[in-house]
């Protein structure tokens, strides 16, 4: 066997390795009917699984110091975001400003 062909130490397996290729089915149709309704309707319909996760690390690392302020959300479109926002920072006033009505 020539040194090109022998498995390298440690290596995984084929079947290991398509195992792993393969994405989670259910998740794959969750992504895909999330982008759909974002193509077809835009934010209006869902907030993307992306952004909570965002959200979720926000909550995780937010200095204490930065609760119950005044908070402006610029280009808050329809104000999903803003309402989970201000479930995060707790503002003592909050306003969303947006071009669209």
């Amino acid at each position: 066997m020539t040194e090109r062909n022998k498995p390298r130490e440690g290596s995984a397996d084929t079947r290991g390795i398509a195992s792993h290729a393969r994405p989670n089915r259910r998740r794959a149709a969750s992504v895909a009917a999330e982008r759909f309704l974002h193509a077809v309707f835009g934010n209006n319909v869902v907030i993307g699984s992306h952004v909570l996760r965002q959200l979720d690390s926000l909550k995780e690392v937010m200095p204490p110091d930065l609760l119950g302020r005044k908070a402006d959300d610029l280009g808050c479109g329809d104000g999903k975001l803003t309402v989970l926002l201000r479930d995060i920072l707790r503002p003592v006033r909050l306003r969303g400003f947006d071009v669209n009505p």
